[in-house]
Parts: C-alpha cells; sequence; structure tokens
C-alpha cells in the first residue's frame, strides 16, 4: 500500500475472519487476530509482505489483542482495562 492509502495489496489468503492487524515498531512484521484454526481468535504473525504467517498462541483460550509495548509484543485475551470476556 502507497502511504496515501492507495493501492491496498491483500496479505492473507482464507476463509476465516483475520482482523486487527497492529504492526511492529521497526515495521518489518504485523500480528493480527484469526479465527482459522477452528474458530476461537487466536494471535498470528507475519512479514510485513505477508509471508511466514504463523500461530503465536493455541487455543482453548481466545486471543485477539496485542500490543507492542517497547518493542516487544505482549498478548493477552483482552485489551488492558477492557475488562471484557476472554
Amino acid at each position: 500500500m502507497d502511504a496515501d492509502g492507495s493501492d491496498p495489496v491483500r496479505l492473507t489468503f482464507n476463509n476465516a475472519l483475520d482482523a486487527t492487524p497492529t504492526w511492529s515498531p521497526d515495521g518489518k512484521q504485523i500480528v493480527f487476530h484469526t479465527n482459522r484454526d477452528g474458530g476461537v481468535p487466536q494471535l498470528y504473525m507475519m512479514n510485513a509482505d505477508g509471508s511466514d504467517q504463523h500461530a503465536l498462541t493455541t487455543p482453548p483460550g481466545r486471543n485477539q489483542w496485542a500490543n507492542w509495548g517497547n518493542g516487544h509484543l505482549d498478548q493477552s485475551g483482552h485489551p488492558a482495562g477492557g475488562g471484557g470476556a476472554p
């Protein structure tokens, strides 16, 4: 995608929900949540070009938010202070 948002490029190709992308501070990786492994949202990571997609979390827990605080990935079942159901 260009800096102005034009020319988007699709990075995932499946029938699952792939959502909440979060860029790493260095712009080299993206963490997102997906239900591609059976319906329970899990965190996945991929390179910025869409390659090397791999799971960071596994069921049974629901994991769908990630935070790159201080350059390190923190993962949680719900957003900090969100209080929602995990």
